[in-house]
């Protein structure tokens, strides 16, 4: 592991952002089809969103009261998205038309949500006008196109009972992240994530500062949080940068890599 201070490990983030920004307008497709690379491109763009966001919330609060659980919460999409790409890329066919067709199912869901929730005492509510003014007008073809692929996302056990994939790929996070090799990171980066993603103990923790008459509120950022936001932000960044270079044979290993040199 390279051991930088938190300027060094943002300066890292914003090196990584401009290397895929640069590049993005000029992108070559992809031989298992444009579907796949369309997919490759939406992670690439959703990090460099995640990235500039982490950035860009330095330029608000500083390094002093950076939000850590904002930045946390973030990096967490930057790895989930890592390990998402990592995965559809093993069988970039087959799993990126599972990806989009459980898009169907999402949808059905939604739909679904409102018809049980509709019938309420306020029918001028907004779940109420949504289900009129919207969902049924499309529930036919909601239900139609949810037909067509919901055997894909279910699973049949030894007897005969059939439970729904919580997910497009059927998966946790974690079991995903063991597929591509990425459990270690998983059981790091998710511990630190929890602690602030949940409103427990450790938000008192984080806010609240005992002192002898009492406790007192402290808004400050602790360096090594604000540190690590930026560091696991880069670190998975830098892991997507890689396979987006290879699949799409774009900037090399060896480019992302020069990123961290600050």
């Amino acid at each position: 592991m390279i051991l930088l201070t938190t300027d060094q490990h943002q300066n890292v983030l914003l090196n990584l952002h401009r290397l895929g920004r640069d590049q993005v307008s000029e992108l070559p497709f992809h031989s298992a089809g444009p579907e796949y690379t369309s997919l490759m491109i939406g992670f690439l763009l959703q990090n460099l969103q995640c990235a500039g966001t982490l950035l860009r919330l330095v330029d608000t609060f500083t390094n002093e009261h950076y939000p850590v659980d904002i930045g946390f919460t973030i990096a967490g999409k930057m790895f989930e998205t890592d390990v998402t790409a990592h995965y559809v890329s093993q069988y970039p066919i087959e799993r990126t038309r599972d990806y989009l067709a459980y898009s169907d199912v999402l949808v059905k869901q939604r739909m679904d949500a409102y018809a049980r929730h509709c019938k309420g005492k306020h029918p001028e509510s907004v779940l109420s006008l949504g289900w009129k003014n919207y969902w049924a007008k499309h529930q036919r073809d909601v239900n139609r196109k949810f037909l067509a692929v919901a055997d894909r996302f279910r699973l049949t056990d030894r007897d005969g009972r059939r439970a729904d994939f919580s997910n497009w790929s059927g998966l946790t996070l974690q079991e995903m992240a063991a597929t591509v090799q990425h459990n270690e990171t998983f059981d790091i980066f998710m511990a630190e994530l929890a602690a602030v993603k949940h409103v427990d103990i450790s938000l008192a923790d984080r806010f609240l500062q005992p002192l002898p008459d009492g406790q007192v509120w402290f808004q400050s950022a602790d360096d090594l949080e604000v540190c690590n936001v930026f560091r696991h932000a880069a670190t998975f960044f830098t892991c997507f940068l890689k396979l987006f270079g290879q699949q799409l044979n774009t900037w090399t290993a060896d480019e992302v890599q020069g990123c961290w040199e600050v």
